[in-house]
Formats: C-alpha cells, sequence, structure tokens
C-alpha cells in the first residue's frame, strides 16, 4: 500500500515541478497552468471516484489497488507524448481516474489491517510514504527535466510504475471472504442509500466542507510552489528544486508520523480530538505561511513551506481515522472516495486556477513576481474558515460513530 501511495504521489506531483517549462512551450497563462495542474485531474473523479469507491466496498481491492496503478502509469507515460495543452489535459484526466480507484481501496484495507486503537499512528505512517513520492517528483523530476526534458520526466516515472504495478498484486491480500477468486462483502446497500447515509453525519458533512476550503489555499501552493523558486526568489531550479523535494518529504514524515503518535493518544482520551487537532493546526499555520511569502531570503520560505507542509501531512492521519470511525464497515471507501472527488474538483481543482487568475490579475499592476506572491498569500487566507469548519465538525464525532 505504501508502495502504491508513493508512485501515486510522484505522478501527481510531478506536474507543478515542470509547469514552468510546459507553460513556456505551449505559450499557456497561469490561470490555464492551473486549470492543466487541478483541473484537469480534477475533473475525472465527477464520473469515477464514486463507483469506483463503491467498487472497493464490495471488491477486490488489491485488483483494484494494482489495475490503478497501472492505468495512471501508463496515462503519465502518454502525458510525455503530448503534442499540445489539450492531449496534455486529456493524459491527465487518465492519471486522475487511476488514482481515484487506489485511494479509498487502501484506506479501505487498512481497516481490516489494524484494529481501532492503531488507526491513527498507521495511517500516519502509511499517509508518510507519499513524502518519498512527492521527494522523488522534486529531486529525480528536477534532474531528468533538466538532462531530458519535461516530457522524459514524465516517461520515466510513468514506465516505472508500470513495472512496479505488478509488486502490488503479489504482496497485498484481500481478507475478505472470497467465492472462485472474487471477493465479497455482505453489503448489499445500494450506492445512493449509502451517500444518504454519510450526508446525515454531522461530522461527514463538517470534514468535507472544511477539506474543500482547505485545499482551495493548499493546493494553490503546491502546484505553485515551483514556479514560486524561479519566478519570484530566482533561485535555479535544478539545485533548489531538490532542496525543496528535501523540505516536502521531511515535513510530510514528521507531520504525518508525528501527527499520527500524537493523535492516537488524544484519540483515546477523546475521539473529537481527531479532528479538532488538525483544526487548530490548520488556523494557526496562517502566520507562519503569511511571514513566509512576505520574506525574501530563500531560507525564510523553506522554513515557512516546512511548516505549511508539516502541517497538511499532521492533519491526514485525524482526518482519515474519524472517516473510518463514522463511516461504518460497509461505506468506508465510499467515504473516501466521496470526499476525494469533493476535494480534488472543488478543493484542488479550482485552487491553481484562482490562484492563476489572482496571479495573472495582479500581475498587471504588480509584475508576475508580485502578483504570483500575493495570489498565494491572500488564498492562505482560507485556512482559517476550514480550521473553524473542522473544530465544529469534531463535536459530532463520537455520536457519529458507526461499527
Amino acid at each position: 500500500m505504501a508502495l502504491a501511495s508513493i508512485a501515486a504521489a510522484a505522478d501527481q506531483q510531478l506536474i507543478s515541478v515542470v509547469l514552468e517549462p510546459i507553460k513556456t512551450e505551449f505559450h499557456l497563462s497561469d490561470q490555464t497552468v492551473g486549470l492543466l495542474a487541478g483541473f484537469a485531474f480534477a475533473a475525472c473523479l465527477a464520473v469515477s471516484g464514486i463507483p469506483l469507491g463503491r467498487l472497493a466496498d464490495r471488491g477486490d481491492r488489491r485488483l483494484i489497488i494494482s489495475l490503478s496503478m497501472a492505468g495512471w502509469s501508463l496515462m503519465t507515460v502518454l502525458s510525455g507524448l503530448a503534442t499540445s495543452f489539450w492531449t496534455l489535459f486529456v493524459a491527465r484526466v487518465g492519471v486522475g481516474i487511476g488514482e481515484a480507484g487506489s485511494g479509498p481501496a487502501i484506506w479501505s484495507l487498512v481497516t481490516d489491517y489494524f484494529p481501532e486503537a492503531e488507526r491513527p499512528r498507521t495511517n500516519g505512517i502509511l499517509y508518510a510514504s507519499a513524502s518519498m513520492g512527492a521527494f522523488a517528483a522534486y529531486a529525480a523530476g528536477v534532474q531528468l527535466a533538466a538532462s531530458l526534458g519535461w516530457r522524459g520526466a514524465f516517461l520515466g516515472f510513468g514506465i516505472l510504475g508500470v513495472l512496479l504495478a505488478p509488486l502490488c498484486w503479489l504482496i497485498l491480500r484481500e481478507p475478505r471472504r472470497s467465492v472462485r477468486g472474487v471477493s465479497l462483502s455482505n453489503s448489499q446497500e445500494r450506492s445512493s442509500s449509502a451517500l444518504r447515509a454519510l450526508s446525515n453525519k454531522r461530522s461527514f458533512v463538517g470534514i468535507c466542507l472544511a477539506s474543500i476550503i482547505y485545499n482551495i489555499a493548499a493546493a494553490g501552493d503546491v502546484v505553485f510552489g515551483v514556479s514560486y523558486l524561479t519566478r519570484v526568489l530566482k533561485l535555479d531550479v535544478t539545485v533548489y528544486g531538490t532542496i525543496l523535494g528535501f523540505v516536502v518529504a521531511g515535513a510530510t514524515l514528521v507531520g504525518s508520523a508525528g501527527g499520527g503518535a500524537v493523535l492516537a493518544v488524544l484519540s483515546r482520551r477523546d475521539p473529537a480530538w481527531l479532528v479538532k487537532a488538525p483544526a487548530l493546526v490548520v488556523i494557526l499555520s496562517v502566520p507562519v505561511i503569511a511571514w513566509g511569502y512576505l520574506a525574501t531570503e530563500p531560507a525564510l520560505y523553506f522554513t515557512s513551506y516546512f511548516i505549511l507542509m508539516a502541517g497538511i501531512a499532521a492533519l491526514a492521519p485525524g482526518i482519515i481515522s474519524a472517516l473510518q470511525m463514522v463511516a461504518g464497515s460497509n461505506r468506508r471507501a465510499m467515504a473516501f472516495a466521496t470526499l476525494t472527488l469533493l476535494v480534488t474538483l472543488f478543493g484542488q481543482g479550482l485552487g491553481p486556477p484562482i490562484v492563476g487568475a489572482i496571479s495573472d490579475y495582479l500581475s498587471a499592476e504588480w509584475g508576475p513576481a508580485e502578483g504570483l506572491r500575493y495570489a498565494l498569500l491572500l488564498s492562505a487566507m482560507l485556512y482559517i474558515p476550514a480550521g473553524i469548519v473542522f473544530w465544529i465538525a469534531g463535536n459530532s464525532v463520537v455520536r457519529d460513530t458507526e461499527a
């Protein structure tokens, strides 16, 4: 499962690493590359996320994860063969469809492998594996792009993923009862009924709403991170892109592993802290992020970015564990698919285009560097309402818990 998470994070993050050369070659605006990096990946979840999540609640999750990994890796290869903005857009949609199948199946499988008391720590460790994928995208992706071009970076990552996909099939095991090789669940609940049951839980609705608001800002930070280095701080991306990779990897490891361990202790006293603790982290990160974007020294920016990425990673184990509690055993994959759909479509899908549009508007007056700086600074203010909604959702976790 960690291997699949690493590959997914690498292929998803790679687009932001090579965003500037793509923008230059295809003569794109910031808003357009925001659509490419955000909405192209998100649009596919509107049609694939929920059905694949429901399939994971009933079917063979090992098969779903393996085929999904092969699918998104193949589409990453096709991204490297794109000859226009629209062919690249379609390829990125394909990457999103593939990744839509793996996440819900992985987080559903965790609940069958580990008892409830261990899940915050386990979810933290598993989420931390994504940092290795992000590091590979930043460190190896920058070097591949420098030597082989942005197409070579996509081809290298995609081919590796295709070769690794069979390992998921060989390593993973499906705990559900099998009949003639097809794994079955006892759930006969219709998808519409499952969605209705989830929407009646205040904690689930609150987590979804807060995650959307949070990711509008966070996605802009992630997608335009490398662009910020080159355009605003005037840094050599082949050198500082690798440093950014270390920052993201280290922050994700510290945040997810540390956050999972702390939440495992807090949740034994009160499960509401699975969501309330992330709420505090989100709100308290705002002044640090603002300080980083107003700074002119690279060291200060990297310090701020480390805290931002650590905060994102720290809140994930609690949110995931809370969903595992409130969704019920037969709706867990559906719950994750629904959250992923909403976050990716409205959060990650809208975040980069919004930040890009603000950047384009401000650049007309302040120039492209300061325009991007203040666009990112303004979007960071959304962390405050996101944290407030997370806190409110935490009040309903215990009441909504379902075995």
